[in-house]
C-alpha cells in the first residue's frame, strides 16, 4: 500500500462516520419531534443529563487515552504497525465524538429542542477538525528520520 492509498483510505472512513452523524442529525431535524404527547420537559432533563454526561466521559476517554495511545504506536517496531495503530485511534477518536452527535440526533427526534442541534454541530464541527491528514499525523506522532522520508513520498509503499 502507498502512503497516499493509506491516507485516503482512513480519510475517506473519517468522512464516512462523520456523514453518518450529519445525516442523523438532519433526520432528527426533519421527523422529529415523533410523539408531541410525550413528557417533553423530562426527556428534555434527561438528554440533557446523558448528552454533558457523555461528552464528559468521551472528552476525558479521549483525553485519558491519546497520550497512552500515542506511546504505543511510537513504540512499534514498523511504520506499518505505527500507521495501522493509528487508524485504530482514529476510528475509536471519531466514534467518540460521533456518539455524542448521534444522541443529539436522537434527543432531537424525541424532544424537538434544537439546543441538541447546536450542541450535535459542535460535535460535527471537532469531527471535521480531527481530519486525518499527513501533515496532522506527523505532528501528532513521533516518526524515526527514514519513516518520515517515507511519509513525505505520497508514493512510497510501506508494509
Amino acid at each position: 500500500m502507498t502512503v497516499k492509498q493509506f491516507f485516503t483510505q482512513i480519510i475517506i472512513l473519517h468522512l464516512a462516520i462523520t456523514a453518518g452523524a450529519v445525516i442523523f442529525l438532519v433526520m432528527g431535524l426533519i421527523l422529529g419531534p415523533v410523539n408531541p404527547e410525550a413528557d417533553i420537559p423530562t426527556l428534555t432533563k434527561l438528554f440533557q443529563t446523558g448528552i454533558l454526561g457523555l461528552m464528559l466521559v468521551n472528552g476525558g476517554l479521549i483525553a485519558f487515552l491519546f497520550p497512552r495511545t500515542k506511546l504505543q504506536i511510537e513504540n512499534k517496531s514498523t511504520l506499518s504497525e505505527k500507521l495501522k495503530a493509528y487508524r485504530t485511534w482514529v476510528i475509536i477518536r471519531a466514534a467518540l465524538l460521533e456518539a455524542v452527535a448521534l444522541f443529539c440526533g436522537v434527543g432531537i427526534l424525541l424532544t424537538g429542542k434544537q439546543m441538541l442541534l447546536v450542541i450535535g454541530i459542535g460535535f460535527i464541527g471537532f469531527l471535521i477538525y480531527f481530519i486525518p491528514r499527513r501533515e496532522k499525523v506527523v505532528r501528532e506522532i513521533e516518526f524515526t528520520g527514514e519513516e518520515l522520508q517515507i511519509l513525505a513520498n505520497e508514493n512510497a509503499q510501506f508494509e
